[in-house]
């Protein structure tokens, strides 16, 4: 690289170490949307009638979610 272009080449790891930029612009705002309920939807006794199920062999699965 030296003999062709002229220049040295940049030390090993030189393209993979961490530059911080300082700015005095302002942080851009995050996007993360923040839940102010994490059980949106969830019904009351929904761990109810998952034990249930689990508890069952499975054959009322139909006519306990579609029935």
């Amino acid at each position: 690289m030296e003999e062709k272009m002229g220049i040295k080449r940049p030390p090993f790891g030189y393209f993979s170490q961490l530059r911080v930029h300082e700015s005095s612009r302002p942080k851009p705002k995050s996007f993360a949307t923040e839940f102010k309920d994490p059980n949106v939807g969830v019904p009351i006794d929904f761990e109810e009638k998952i034990k249930k199920l689990k508890q069952d062999d499975g054959s009322s699965f139909y006519s306990a979610n579609m029935g």
